[in-house]
């Protein structure tokens, strides 16, 4: 699987994913690591060197494929530290050669983070060996943060910050220079809408969104003061649908919202949640931030939630609420319910359908049945505004905001979604449970000794696609291929051909 970082980045900072033939429980190599070198120059706005600053190479595309972007797995790409720029500004990164098996590297996604510039991130040729990266100078918010939660009272600790700024994702804590008040990360000079978090507190307390507009201030000032008061956010009850057998057997919700009603920052102010169901299908949200519409997934054993009606966005449409989500647009991908959340206290019904399995045979090249090769599947669920993830995928916002270092967190965390994956018995079988009814759901095989063949030529891919909405679902087989046989990205040796005879001309036999 690769994964679209830009949603994904979005999806994590606020907290992607466009589905790749490879998954994240790919087997890894363990063969030595090809690798090249490129050496980054980076300078402050007047050209000086930028010294201390923190470079971290984490992604990668192919030259075949440059649409596709991949984690950098350390297993399979070899080890990606942070390294921090020298006197001179420089850094050298070391980066594999081949991305896939032999599909070459084509581009390196790096980011670096001084304190006083804006956040870069962007990708690096591998067709050159030295890049300059030229750093904007930040501006920042300086504010003092109270709230009226059992009194009123300053905020002394973990104050976190939103903004609707591509350069603020990751950088989330602000710096705390006094009690009361806080000083923000720098992000760029430029018109745009923030909130606030305090996640010490019980339940946990957010701001009300508010503008920021450095282009007002003089040109010389690179910071805005202002007072905000951190209120509770929205308690959010729900029951699962009565249809549901009970006990519920691992249940989870969820939810996806926005403290805003504004299209153009939903991706960046996300935030993301999850809860347990509770064996009597209820469930509870203890603080949510203010808003408008919630996007729901709920899942247990057997059942999923219903994907939305476009009646559902019609009732939101009358209440003001503007979405701009297309039902029905990817035929493998399960959308998230819509619900209208604007009190204090709120209650969601969830309707919910069944889910399907699917049976798989998996043999080696003899025809004999492989035991102990892993089948995944990937079935997306849609969130609007920010792309698509594998289903039961959540990174918990209030989570992320506290990390120092996320790259590690978001491989555990997907990682971790075995849903859709089984490992095959002495008879080659394997059963994936628990499936969303959708078409086009993509499915891999891996095995240590073996490979699923590859389909394609220009963009090979271990994968197949099968259609989930079949009563039955045809028996999956496939017969693999010894490791090695052929890799992804090799040139193919093409048959020779004879010379063109001219015409009249006749073939000589010796014999």
């Amino acid at each position: 699987m690769h994964v679209n970082r830009i949603a994904l980045s979005m999806l994590m900072a606020t907290c992607l994913i466009v589905i790749h033939s490879r998954p994240f429980v790919q087997a890894e190599e363990a063969a030595a690591i090809p690798t090249k070198k490129m050496t980054l120059v980076v300078t402050a706005p007047d050209g000086s060197p930028v010294v201390g600053a923190k470079v971290k190479p984490d992604g990668l595309r192919t030259v075949v494929d440059p649409g596709s972007h991949y984690w950098w797995v350390t297993k399979r790409h070899g080890p990606h530290p942070e390294q921090l720029t020298d006197k001179k500004g420089e850094v050298e990164i070391t980066y594999p050669k081949y991305v896939d098996e032999r599909k070459e590297t084509g581009k390196v996604t790096v980011t670096i983070d001084h304190p006083d510039f804006v956040l870069y991130q962007a990708d690096q040729s591998t067709s050159q060996d030295r890049h300059e990266v030229a750093l904007k100078k930040g501006y920042q918010l300086r504010v003092f943060a109270v709230t009226k939660h059992h009194g009123l009272k300053k905020i002394t600790s973990q104050l976190y910050g939103l903004i609707h700024d591509k350069s603020s994702r990751s950088r989330f804590e602000w710096t705390q220079e006094k009690q009361g008040t806080f000083i923000s990360p720098a992000f760029e000079r430029k018109k745009t809408i923030g909130w606030a978090v305090q996640l010490s507190e019980t339940p946990i307390l957010f701001s009300d969104t508010f503008e920021i507009d450095p282009t007002q201030s003089k040109a010389e000032v690179n910071q805005t003061r202002r007072t905000i008061l951190l209120k509770p956010g929205y308690r959010v009850e729900g029951r699962i649908d009565d249809a549901v057998p009970r006990p519920i057997k691992n249940g989870r919700v969820l939810i996806y919202v926005t403290p805003v009603n504004r299209p153009e920052v939903l991706a960046s102010m996300m935030w993301q949640d999850v809860v347990e169901i509770k064996p009597d299908g209820t469930f509870l949200f203890e603080s949510l931030p203010r808003c408008q519409v919630a996007q729901v997934l709920a899942l247990c054993d057997g059942w999923i939630s219903v994907p939305p009606r476009g009646e559902d966005f019609d009732v939101l449409k009358k209440g003001g609420v503007a979405i701009n989500m297309q039902l029905g647009r990817l035929d493998n991908t399960t959308y998230a319910q819509v619900h209208r959340i604007d009190t204090k206290e709120a209650f969601l019904n969830i309707k919910m359908e069944k889910t399907v399995s699917v049976d798989f045979s998996i043999l080696k090249p003899d025809q004999t049945p492989l035991a102990g090769a892993t089948v995944s599947m990937w079935p997306n669920l849609r969130i609007e505004a920010l792309g698509a993830v594998i289903v039961g995928t959540v990174f918990p916002t209030r989570e992320v905001l506290t990390l120092k270092d996320t790259t590690a967190y978001y491989d555990k965390k997907i990682l971790e979604n075995k849903r859709f994956s089984a490992t095959t018995d002495a008879k080659g079988k394997a059963v994936i449970e628990n499936l969303p009814a959708r078409k086009n759901i993509g499915w891999t095989v891996l095995h240590d000794a073996f490979d699923m063949p590859a389909l394609g030529i220009e963009r090979e891919r271990r994968s197949r696609n099968l259609n989930a909405t079949q009563s039955p679902i045809p028996l999956q087989t496939i017969v693999m291929e010894k490791k090695g046989t052929h890799l992804l990205g090799e040139k193919k040796a093409q048959p020779k051909q004879e010379p063109k005879r001219k015409r009249g001309s006749a073939r000589i036999s010796t014999k």
